[in-house]
Order: structure tokens, then C-alpha cells, then sequence
């Protein structure tokens, strides 16, 4: 979502761009401030919200689980491979000079399974417990909205009123969902065609465009979603 923030402000920097991030583990909530704080510019309003975002999700509590690595586990491995440049020669060889894994970090699911790839030992998957909030929370102003949770990407999608939140794209990972929950991906794009929406697939999403948006003002998007 950073990238498509830059994006806009690259294409479209005579337009004001309000943006909504949520992020679930504070450790990565953290970071997300950090990430995208330090660019940004006029322009571009950002409300930060740590939580999942989901309606059935949620306990009477008003909290969910979250399943994440061993936060400890992740800065080892890091260590590791920083120390032993030989074992590990690629390791740091990208744009930036991080860790080529740091895509670990990101690694949350509702669902302990979805990390069970990249994670064989149940030591090095930890739970916490976290806020949990729908999307009418959210407000009700969003253009974009992009989900990606991990393969619980309907429950987030169902917590949206369309009836009363109209943005004019939806953008929503599919690959999880295909693989392991078609009956949630089939749902997720019955809810969006229902609501008087356009499906269209993509390689690893779904977006789901408004009847009635303008076609210039999307087409930049889908391109760059679907292409």
C-alpha cells in the first residue's frame, strides 16, 4: 500500500490523498509509521489504525488473535545472515541493502495454518491479542480500498456496508483464498458483484470496480493491479 501511495503522489500530485493504514501487531504497526512518515508530504493526510479489521472476527471483547513469527526468531535469522556473508551472499542484495527476508516480518493470519509454510516448529509462531474493529469504522470517504490479510480477505471485505461506503475500487488478494478457501474467494466476489460492482481477476487478486466510476480516473490503476 506504501508503493501505491507513492504512486499517486508520483501521477497525481495536484490531487490531495487521504489514506487510511491499518496494520494488526504493533511491532509491524511500529514500523509501518516509521516507513511511511518519514515520506510523507503535502498533500497526503495518513490516519494510522492498529488493529484487524474484520466483523465476524471479533470475541465480545472487541479483541481477535493474531498469529505472527517469533519476532526473536526473525532477528537471529537476520544476525545470522548478516554475520555470515559467505553462507548467505545474496542476503542484503537489494535496492535498499535489507534483509532479502524481511518479507517475514509481515507474515500475519488470523488462521495459526497460514504460517505453517515457513514455519515447521510451533515455537516459532507466537499469538497476540489485538484490537478488533469493522470497516464502518473506518469512514466512509475511501476511493481505494486494498485488502490483503493473509487468506481472510472476505471477512474483511463483508465488514464493508456498500450500501452506504462506496469507494471506487476494491483491490483484494485471491491467491490464498483460491488455494485454500474458494468457497470465501466465490463469496468475496459474489459480495462485490451484488453490490453493483465489476469483477475482474487478476494474477494474484481480484478488483472489484464501481458501475458507475469513471473510466479515466481508473484506468491507471487496474492496469498497473492487473498488469
Amino acid at each position: 500500500f506504501y508503493d501505491a501511495l507513492v504512486y499517486a503522489r508520483r501521477h497525481y500530485g495536484d490531487v490531495d490523498v487521504r489514506a487510511t493504514l491499518v496494520e494488526p501487531t504493533l511491532h509491524n504497526f511500529d514500523k509501518l509509521k516509521a516507513h511511511y512518515g518519514a515520506s510523507e508530504t503535502v498533500g497526503q493526510i495518513v490516519k494510522y489504525v492498529n488493529g484487524a479489521v474484520c466483523d465476524s472476527c471479533c470475541a465480545p471483547d472487541g479483541t481477535t488473535q493474531i498469529f505472527h513469527p517469533r519476532w526473536s526468531l526473525l532477528e537471529e535469522w537476520e544476525q545470522k545472515a548478516r554475520e555470515n556473508p559467505d553462507k548467505h551472499p545474496k542476503a542484503f542484495q537489494t535496492p535498499d541493502g535489507s534483509w532479502r527476508q524481511r518479507w517475514l516480518y509481515e507474515l500475519n493470519s488470523l488462521d495459526r495454518n497460514n504460517l505453517k509454510t515457513h514455519f515447521k516448529n510451533d515455537g516459532d509462531v507466537e499469538s497476540t491479542t489485538i484490537q478488533c474493529l469493522p470497516a464502518s469504522r473506518l469512514g466512509d470517504d475511501h476511493d481505494y480500498v486494498m485488502i490483503d490479510v493473509e487468506g481472510f480477505d472476505f471477512e474483511v471485505l463483508a465488514s464493508l456496508d456498500l450500501a452506504k461506503q462506496r469507494p471506487l475500487v476494491i483491490n483484494f488478494e485471491s491467491k490464498i483464498m483460491e488455494a485454500q478457501r474458494p468457497d470465501a474467494l466465490w463469496r468475496a466476489a459474489t459480495f462485490c458483484n451484488d453490490a453493483g460492482y465489476h469483477v475482474l481477476r487478476g494474477r494474484a487478486n481480484y478488483i472489484c470496480v464501481r458501475g458507475d466510476a469513471p473510466d479515466v480516473a481508473l484506468r491507471d490503476v487496474v492496469a498497473k493491479t492487473l498488469g
